[in-house]
């Protein structure tokens, strides 16, 4: 697993809006950024591969697949703060991958009744 660079986590806390959002709402906290947001990134370095195969079974489309990914990972990284709750990490992301998997098809189906009416 890969960490951050110096220079990375001097990024992460010069540029706060990109850093998790419990770090945001308690600048107090400011100095957990680095090794809280680099605990998150390496979490998903390390699961990303298996989340993606688990998406492309369930849509069959790359594109949508991608999608689907990139936002599983923005919600993973907005609740990076619940990581060390978590019991089991990889459970934790699988389950944001499907809710967002089902918010998907959810919407989609409204949009579709909404065109019908």
């Amino acid at each position: 697993m890969e960490s951050l660079s110096a220079y990375q986590q001097q990024q992460l806390v010069a540029q706060p809006t990109d850093t998790c959002t419990s770090c945001i709402a308690a600048p107090e906290a400011a100095t957990a950024v680095p090794e809280l947001c680099t605990q998150a990134w390496g979490v998903w370095q390390q699961h990303a591969k298996s989340l993606r195969q688990y998406l492309q079974q369930r849509t069959r489309e790359q594109s949508l697949t991608d999608d689907l990914l990139s936002d599983v990972m923005l919600k993973a990284y907005k609740n990076c703060e619940r990581l060390h709750e978590a019991r089991d990490v990889r459970a934790w992301l699988t389950r944001i991958a499907q809710n967002t998997l089902t918010d998907h098809y959810r919407k989609k189906k409204l949009a579709a009744c909404r065109r019908r009416s």
